[in-house]
């Protein structure tokens, strides 16, 4: 079966307690029918996964877009150790195709590039899009008019060098070069430049997130309140087994996850005396839980409800206090 025919149920089939599988991000997603990771396929995916006894390191939510994630049976004894950091693909992973030009380009080519796609500078490099020459910015075209250059070329106008990292490189790593620099390109595993992330990249989504991550801490401190009414023991028995916690001291010690654990159970949510509908609120705090998830992620995911979910979030809970 060619790999173009293959399902992901096939391929999840393959993966047995001996032989884990070794699988590109993007080849998954195509196999589950997408492009792109949103919140809602990796909510699906993990589910096939959970269905089948499975684990996939590092999570899909962290994992590199232009790398390889390892899918094993969870009883494994050799399972690959989580991918530490942020990689630097998770900021833009849903910016369009990196857009290039060559030495030999006439400025005004470039020029028209970067006012067309309104770009503040456009990498420099060979064919195969594998070395990069340099840069041309707006400041470096403006340099290159006062010194009187005719017919300049990309190669005349560039600033030279410029950094490249790995697109599974720690995003908080390179966060200061790229304050510094005010860009920086990344790479895929066959060594292709294919994405950059600017210093105006960093504070849009600083701007988009900040908010709502405050009003999500709000929204936990009221949980915890909450659920602290309930005996000790009723919380712990939704502590994730797989989680170790030396001295459990109640819902400061829950994740998100268990918060919705613990009142999802008709019991539990009775002994609250809440006075209010469990389905809708459980239903509200799991799209709060995927929120905070892409948040937490540094995942800019465009949603026109995140605002109204905390919001709905805070006002059920602000009553139930």
């Amino acid at each position: 079966m060619s790999e173009e025919e293959r399902t992901l149920s096939e391929f999840l089939d393959s993966v047995t307690l001996e032989s884990p599988q070794e699988i590109d991000l993007r080849e998954l997603l195509a196999l589950n029918g997408n492009t792109k990771r949103g919140k809602y396929v990796v909510a699906s995916l993990n589910q096939a996964l959970r269905e089948r006894g499975l684990v996939v390191e590092p999570d899909l939510a962290l994992a590199d877009y232009w790398g390889p994630v390892v899918i094993s049976d969870r009883r494994a004894d050799n399972r690959p150790r989580h991918q530490a950091g942020l990689p630097i693909s998770n900021l833009a992973e849903d910016a369009p195709e990196l857009i290039t030009a060559r030495q030999e380009d006439s400025l005004e080519h470039v020029e028209t590039l970067m006012l067309m796609h309104d770009f503040s500078q456009i990498p420099i490099t060979d064919q195969s899009r594998r070395k990069l020459h340099g840069t041309v910015t707006w400041k470096s075209i403006a340099r290159s008019r006062a010194n009187g250059q005719s017919n300049a070329t990309a190669r005349d106008v560039m600033t030279s060098g410029g950094h490249v990292a790995d697109s599974a490189d720690n995003l908080m790593d390179l966060i200061p070069m790229i304050i510094a620099d005010d860009y920086v390109y990344y790479r895929n595993r066959e060594r292709v430049i294919v994405g950059i992330v600017t210093a105006s990249d960093l504070a849009g989504t600083f701007r988009n997130s900040t908010g709502v991550y405050v009003r999500i801490g709000e929204i936990e401190s009221l949980l915890r309140t909450i659920l602290d009414r309930l005996p000790v023991p009723d919380l712990e028995s939704c502590v994730d087994p797989n989680i170790e916690r030396a001295d459990f001291g109640g819902a400061s010690d829950l994740t998100f996850g268990e918060y919705i654990r613990v009142l999802e159970h008709p019991d539990r949510w009775g002994a609250l005396g809440l006075g209010l509908d469990r389905k809708t609120c459980v239903g509200n705090l799991k799209k709060v839980a995927l929120l905070r998830n892409d948040i937490m992620h540094f995942r800019n995911t465009p949603d026109d409800n995140r605002e109204s979910t905390v919001t709905e979030c805070l006002n059920w809970l602000k009553a139930a206090i």
